[in-house]
């Protein structure tokens, strides 16, 4: 939703701005469940960094823009049938957002790093509010067991926000306050 709403924001300022959503290249279910346990396999399988790469993000780095049709998989079918146009001209902002994403081999094509921060208390109170209404109150489980777990040990391994640009509590998403900034920017 920050994204989402940034976009809005930079385009009323006059900026081309494009999104790519990692959420939009998770790999299918029978490779996201390869793994000794539920978070290593999502932390190592969850996405399909490979085509994320070859199909926008490597040819944004060499041609300094983008034009493709990907079909795309679709979370609740497990099949490949979301058709998503992405156009990205040269003089566009690309808002790369997602999870994981400080890390081998994604890292390497960002330029400016943002951390949202959010405790683990505040992202169980976001999922009860949108995730539950839609896949029940076991979804909290899956949260506690699974996503909190793979949070703390990307956390841990990568040290995004000490790796961030620009660190935002983002707690209260109606005020988000810069808690690190570049020195000598202006927030």
């Amino acid at each position: 939703m920050f994204t989402d709403d940034f976009s809005i924001f930079l385009k009323y300022k006059g900026r081309k701005v494009s999104v790519i959503h990692l959420d939009d290249f998770h790999n299918p279910k029978a490779l996201r469940l390869q793994g000794k346990d539920e978070v290593t396999a999502y932390f190592s399988n969850a996405f399909d960094t490979s085509s994320i790469i070859n199909a926008l993000l490597l040819p944004l780095r060499r041609f300094g823009r983008v034009s493709a049709m990907l079909t795309l998989l679709d979370l609740d079918t497990d099949l490949y049938i979301n058709r998503k146009e992405y156009t990205i001209e040269s003089d566009s902002l690309v808002l790369f957002e997602g999870v994981l994403l400080y890390r081998p081999p994604l890292e390497e094509f960002i330029d400016y790093k943002i951390f949202l921060d959010i405790g683990f208390d505040e992202m169980l109170r976001r999922a009860e509010a949108r995730d539950v209404p839609r896949f029940g109150a076991e979804i909290l489980a899956k949260y506690r067991e699974k996503y909190i777990p793979v949070q703390k040990k990307y956390l841990e391994m990568y040290k995004p926000r000490e790796k961030s640009d620009l660190v935002i509590d983002n707690s209260n998403p109606l005020f988000p306050k810069v808690m690190k900034d570049m020195p000598g920017s202006k927030s």
